[in-house]
């Protein structure tokens, strides 16, 4: 490091200060391989230019005019970030000169505009006061969630805006919407569009009270619904304070959803599961949030109609399906899935090699061309174990391929 002043007020200033491997001891990612900082001017008229480069190749470039001033009985540095870019994953620019306040006890940013990677940062503002306040607002247009890998198609982008002010209490607004484009995912024919019309999420807090609502609606999805209504707390032991959901505090809320076709799911299912399992069908889900979040209590009915399930793999495919089932708390306080019934019926499938077993089904199903399944049981849904089984019984002959 090197530093000259001339003194007083209009003396020359001149620093440089060079740093090498630093290593930051929580964050990993912002250890620094090399770092340059120079600062030349008078103390009320400087320029500063940083640059730093990460061990993981991400590099950075600050370039700010500015000078010591007093602010609310402290030193502080007050002027204009001029340039500030960040390569690597980040992808980050600032396209417009931003104001910049700080000081020990005081930090303020903005109105800022930025770039990262494609999605534009508008009137961004942060301000912070120590122990007192932290405030921050903006807006967002086009983050990009995700492609849908055809020429010419939009991706699927965000837009949204946001406020917040923290005290004591937490008072806050977020909200986001889709703006264009579609989920997609290739089959052996091409690629599928899961068919979005709506995708929104608006959450507001005020003296801590949460209240969330969110919606998807789509062509092919259907309509699902969310709500929630909770209490916020910053808890005094947590380093660093961060705020959660009050683990002893009530909260309620709902999830419906009517899905008139269940096939769109089978391209976006995972790659292993996409090859061997097909679902089709219709279902109608409506729960009820009760309880706290240490003890939450859900209730609702799930029916479906219609339903068609098939096992590539193993051969099997049922169909004519119907399912009603509960969702309640059961007598150890877990929820369980109460099937009330399940039944499936079809026809053999089997094409076995040997024509011998072949003229056997054959014959099977000329007596009993169709086989059925009905179940019911209840399911406790914090462990996935079945308590008891209430009925189960199988006459499915063979329905053992598509």
């Amino acid at each position: 490091a090197q530093a000259s002043y001339s003194g007083g007020r209009d003396g020359k200033l001149g620093i440089q200060i060079n740093a090498k491997d630093h290593t930051h001891p929580q964050v990993p990612a912002l250890s620094i391989a090399q770092a340059q900082l120079n600062i030349d001017g008078r103390l009320h008229d400087m320029q500063l230019n940083a640059t730093a480069q990460t061990h993981n190749q991400t590099a950075y470039r600050l370039r700010a005019t500015g000078g010591l001033i007093q602010h609310n009985d402290n030193p502080a540095w007050r002027g204009r970030v001029q340039q500030l870019t960040a390569s690597g994953p980040l992808d980050a620019e600032l396209t417009h000169a931003a104001d910049l306040l700080i000081s020990t006890q005081h930090l303020s940013i903005g109105p800022a505009r930025l770039t990262v990677r494609d999605t534009q940062i508008d009137a961004l503002r942060i301000t912070w006061q120590r122990q007192q306040s932290f405030e921050t607002s903006g807006r967002f247009t086009h983050w990009v969630i995700a492609s849908s890998g055809i020429e010419g198609e939009p991706k699927l982008s965000l837009n949204g805006y946001w406020s917040a002010r923290a005290t004591h209490t937490l008072d806050a607004h977020l909200h986001i919407e889709r703006s264009q484009g579609d989920l997609h995912r290739p089959t052996p024919t091409g690629r599928v569009a899961m068919g979005l019309d709506t995708l929104q999420l608006d959450a507001r807090v005020q003296s801590n009270r949460l209240r969330l609502n969110a919606a998807v609606q789509g062509r092919h999805v259907g309509s699902l619904k969310a709500q929630l209504q909770a209490m916020l707390e910053l808890p005094e032991a947590s380093a660093p304070q961060t705020w959660r959901l009050a683990p002893e505090q009530s909260w309620s809320g709902q999830l419906s959803g009517k899905q008139p076709a269940l096939e769109w799911l089978n391209p976006f299912l995972s790659l292993n599961l996409r090859d061997n399992i097909r679902v089709g069908g219709q279902a109608d889900i409506q729960l009820r949030l009760a309880g706290t979040p240490r003890t939450p209590q859900l209730t609702g009915t799930i029916q479906a109609q219609a339903l068609r399930l098939a096992w590539v793999e193993q051969g099997l495919r049922l169909d004519n399906g119907t399912l009603h089932a509960t969702v309640a708390p059961g007598a150890n306080g877990h929820t369980e899935l109460i099937l009330h019934q399940l039944t499936f019926s079809g026809q053999s499938r089997v094409i076995p090699q040997d024509r011998r077993i072949q003229s056997a089904l054959a014959a099977i199903n000329a007596q009993s061309p169709a086989g059925t399944l009905s179940a019911q049981g209840r399911i406790d849904l914090r462990t996935l174990e079945g308590l008891r089984s209430e009925e189960h019984t199988s006459e499915l002959k063979s329905l053992t391929n598509l």
